[in-house]
């Protein structure tokens, strides 16, 4: 039995169990189903429950939630009893339950005792759970140690995923292997506890049966792949395996899946649909598309050139995750730029701007919670750095700020986009365009070409539009904690003085600056503060980050192109399960590790494909056009 997830494999094999009760006249006692895992077990008793079936499955009761525990519970407080024996004594007065009776009549010392403290001791020796009574005829829900003695007529084993049938055991001890073997009395080393799992499966497999039945799952109930385990592979290749045809309509539950349907319901066409469109086109009504979007911003077209799936989702039916406490990485991003954007020319008041703002948009969690305090503190005293740094370098250029925040808007291509860029300087006709990012982000021009991280490079082309000015340079400023290293001072030590000039130097920007051969952009900018390194000739070196008006051209001539067409898809409804994935694993390609909606698409690796972005996408162009050529 293949289950699409665990809670479905339950399902599966308690309607094969009832078809055989049903079918065979069975009793109860002829059926043992064998899981150590605590969510197979919640799910069995669940429907066994519900069906009013038999089983040994143990009833777990918090005391927490028992009548007579939150008598006492409430009569405490109120005492003025201080020993064992008067605390027992009053507490015997109340209407409680005989168990509760036996046991507060065995506290008969005259030992001291608060009131306070007899609710902890009580809390500390009661059972936290309730054992069901032994019933004769039940379905035995048990594991491999335990099964030996049965002898059912239809053995089932649940959960046979790697890591699971067989159990996996890790050595955690503090002893190692070869210390077990100097010891007179020892436990059971690793290789040994691992063999005796193998034992007890191989007994319990011994025992006679009319049926036996395997099952595991392809997925958790997250929609993370799940692998079969090695076990049921040998079992595949020791038997012939039959997957038996089950009337899921038992259970009055539609769970669709995949690896699991009703037979002759009509649903099953919409699922073969759903299946085979996750690597192909799945067109969205024509009368839903202008909930995907008519004007566009760059960031939900990078997502949507990430995984339309994950667009259509978040954007077309708005669904999102579920909002709680926690600080979201935005709400400090956006937290920084606030404080850049006030304090550049204020840098005495960080405090008190930042406060202000804590103050109009993140008071309920500030307070809330001390780890959304400890991060947003450190955060502020973070800023005091970065804006001391910023106007450092502003005074080691020519280029002047001219606009924080400033908003763009305007048509790239023919597509309507706009925005705000976090800084903007100026130099004679040149312009020079500044993200502030809370993490590491640098421009790559091969994954940019292919319409990966272009909002700052599709601003600078509105920009030059508006103002007519010529591209001077597109740069990322980290706001990221920096920690000198020992290359730099070995003496040095975060207890030490702020150093300005020793922190200026661990502040390089990242992006490209454009510059033709006179390099007059390069000398305008503070050169400590660009990614350029410049030789004892005051050219810059193979390594630097500096373009040419003419290759910047070339890479928004491609970028046009491609956003043009990528946009004429999702104005069409075209929603594929198609995500992205670099030749060379660049996790800001890849958008299924964090995605929140993964357990909807049950995007499978086995099964789905990825589209594929070339990480030397300009050189292998180039390399086209020479063969052209040729």
């Amino acid at each position: 039995i293949r289950g699409g997830n665990y809670r479905q494999e339950v399902l599966k094999v308690t309607a094969d169990i009832k078809e055989k009760i049903v079918k065979e006249k069975a009793h109860f006692s002829d059926f043992m189903v064998i899981t150590k895992d605590d969510l197979y077990q919640d799910y069995l008793k669940t429907i066994f429950d519900q069906w009013h079936y038999s089983h040994t499955i143990e009833d777990t009761t918090l005391f927490y939630y028992d009548p007579s525990f939150i008598k006492i519970k409430n009569a405490l407080p109120t005492m003025q009893a201080q020993t064992f024996h008067d605390i027992s004594h009053e507490l015997l007065q109340l209407d409680l339950n005989n168990d509760y009776k036996d046991l507060l009549m065995q506290f008969d010392s005259d030992d001291p005792i608060t009131p306070y403290e007899f609710f902890y001791f009580l809390v500390h020796i009661l059972s936290s759970h309730q054992a069901s009574e032994p019933i004769h005829d039940a379905i035995i829900v048990t594991d491999f140690k335990h099964a030996l003695s049965a002898s059912p007529k239809h053995l089932y084993i649940l959960g046979l995923n790697e890591g699971s049938v067989p159990e996996i055991i890790s050595d955690e001890g503090i002893l190692l292997e070869e210390d077990f073997n100097h010891m007179t009395v020892r436990p059971l080393s690793l290789i040994e506890r691992q063999g005796l799992i193998y034992m007890q499966i191989i007994r319990t497999l011994h025992n006679p049966l009319r049926s036996l039945t395997l099952s595991y799952s392809n997925a958790d109930m997250d929609g993370k792949e799940v692998m079969k385990s090695t076990l049921m592979t040998r079992f595949e290749d020791l038997y012939e395996l039959i997957e038996p045809s089950i009337n899921m309509m038992i259970h009055h539950e539609q769970l669709y899946l995949r690896g699991s349907r009703l037979p002759d319901h009509p649903i099953n066409e919409a699922i073969d649909d759903y299946i085979a469109s996750k690597n192909n086109a799945k067109i969205i009504d024509e009368v839903y598309r202008d909930r995907l979007g008519k004007g566009m911003s760059v960031s939900r077209m990078e997502t949507y050139n990430k995984c339309p799936f994950q667009y259509y989702l978040k954007y077309g039916l708005r669904i999102y995750p579920r909002i709680d406490d926690s600080l979201k990485p935005t709400e400090l991003g956006s937290l920084a730029h606030y404080i850049m954007e006030k304090c550049l020319d204020d840098p005495e008041h960080v405090h008190e701007h930042a406060f202000d703002y804590i103050h109009d948009h993140l008071e309920k969690k500030y307070q809330a919670n001390m780890i959304n305090k400890f991060f947003i503190d450190h955060l502020v005293e973070d800023m005091k750095v970065n804006v001391r740094v910023v106007r450092n370098q502003l005074d080691h250029d020519s280029f002047t700020v001219t606009g924080y925040e400033q908003p763009i808007q305007g048509l790239f291509g023919d597509i309507p986009v706009g925005g705000i860029i976090d800084r903007v300087d100026c130099f004679e006709h040149y312009m020079r365009i500044i993200d502030y990012k809370s993490g590491d982000k640098d421009l790559n021009l091969d994954f940019a070409a292919q319409g990966f991280n272009i909002q700052m490079l599709v601003y600078l082309d509105l920009l030059k539009k508006e103002t007519k000015l010529d591209p001077g340079a597109i740069l990322y400023y980290s706001m990221k904690r920096r920690i000198l290293t020992h290359a730099i001072d070995k003496k040095y030590t975060l207890h030490s003085a702020f150093d300005l000039d020793k922190y200026h130097a661990q502040f390089t920007m990242k992006g490209y600056v454009i510059d033709d051969e006179k390099y007059t952009v390069t000398n305008a900018c503070d050169i400590a503060s660009i990614p350029i390194n410049l030789k004892k000739d005051g050219t810059p070196d193979k390594h630097s980050h500096i373009i040419s008006q003419e290759k910047l051209d070339f890479i928004m001539e491609l970028i046009t192109n491609y956003i043009t067409e990528l946009y004429e898809k999702l104005r069409a409804g075209n929603i594929p399960i198609l995500p992205t994935k670099s030749d060379n694993n660049n996790p800001s390609i890849y958008p299924c590790t964090f995605c929140d909606y993964k357990s909807v698409c049950l995007f499978d690796v086995f099964y789905n494909e990825n589209r594929l972005i070339k990480s030397k996408y300009l050189s292998t162009l180039k390399e086209e056009e020479a063969n052209e050529q040729l």
